[in-house]
């Protein structure tokens, strides 16, 4: 599909997620990149969920570029 992608890693709270590249009013914490968790089904940007024994997320996350491409601009529609 070509878009941007990433590892967004918590090391804080041991975890990691998906980041696909969206314009920054959307991105987690001004990163750059939408959150996207694959652990249970949520909208992608939903980043509220609370974790066993770590409770929110709360860490700006490591990024890690996996594939630089496009923006996901559409983003902003869906929510």
């Amino acid at each position: 599909m070509g878009y941007g992608t990433a590892l967004l890693i918590f090391k804080y709270e041991n975890h990691e997620a998906v980041g696909i590249k969206c314009p920054i009013n959307y991105s987690y914490k001004k990163t750059g990149y939408c959150f996207i968790e694959s652990t249970s089904p949520t909208i992608p940007t939903y980043a509220k969920a609370k974790y066993v024994g770590v409770g929110e997320l709360d860490s700006i996350p490591e990024i890690i570029k996996i594939s630089d491409g496009k923006s996901f601009d559409g983003i902003a529609e869906g929510i």
